[in-house]
């Protein structure tokens, strides 16, 4: 996968995750489209892994198009956002070479999310069709037609293997790590970290969060089928902390 460059990551997005204040905005533009991106996986696609993995090919592809388009969900009616995140998923699912849902499906989930809001909205199919190729195009050619996608879940069976010798239960461990990673996939950090930073940044989370000491990130480290450099990890990792923080806030005030 061609990542963006160091001078782009400086430039586009790091400010944008550094700094307090700005990281909440970002967070609440990000967190909008997460949530209509994973509405659309979840009733579209039957099973888990089909949902999973167009999911995140959809929020790597989306994130590519913010950068290169200056997006803004404030910017579109919700019927032109679902236009957009319904090409966004039919690039997605072609990106990872999975082809059962045409353009038709999308369509039609998106007139349901229109007429539920209006139900008097008489809406044409072939239209939405139309609309979501154009934009389709128009998302390619904003990204050079780049649809590169690396997978977090190929490291995934060897950190499973490595916990099932350890005293954590692997099982309960891989279903939390599963949620951190695919919450990850919020930020854009897909852009500059691979795949195996991520999850990894995403284990030594859950390593500190329930004090699993005997888990040794280093030795994760080295299952990478790559060079991993330490400060990589320790940098993504502050910024999926934080991330969860925003997140478990979130809850924790939905709760009261």
């Amino acid at each position: 996968m061609i990542y963006v460059s160091q001078k782009d990551w400086e430039k586009l997005i790091l400010p944008k995750l550094s700094k307090e204040e700005i990281f909440k905005q970002e967070y609440l533009e990000l967190k909008k489209i997460y949530n209509v991106i994973n509405l659309f996986c979840k009733k579209i696609y039957k099973t888990v892994n089909e949902q999973q993995s167009v999911f995140i090919a959809t929020q790597v592809i989306f994130h590519k198009y913010r950068i290169r388009s200056e997006f803004s969900a404030s910017m579109y009616s919700s019927e032109e956002l679902y236009i957009i995140l319904g090409a966004l998923l039919f690039i997605g699912q072609k990106a990872i070479n999975i082809l059962k849902i045409k353009v038709d499906n999308i369509s039609s989930f998106i007139k349901q999310l229109i007429n539920k809001k209006d139900p008097k909205n008489i809406i044409d199919i072939n239209e939405i069709n139309k609309k979501i190729f154009q934009k389709e195009y128009d998302i390619l050619t904003s990204i050079g037609f780049n649809i590169e996608i690396d997978s977090p879940f190929l490291i995934f069976h060897k950190i499973k293997n490595y916990l099932s010798k350890s005293e954590v239960n692997s099982n309960n461990f891989i279903t939390l790590l599963d949620y951190i990673v695919k919450d990850s996939f919020i930020l854009p950090l897909s852009l500059y970290y691979t795949p195996n930073i991520i999850t990894i940044s995403c284990v030594n989370i859950l390593r500190e969060r329930f004090g699993l000491k005997f888990i040794d990130i280093k030795e994760i480290i080295s299952m990478s089928d790559y060079k991993i450099d330490e400060k990589d990890i320790d940098k993504c990792t502050s910024f999926i902390q934080k991330l969860e923080n925003l997140l478990n806030e979130k809850k924790n005030s939905n709760n009261k």
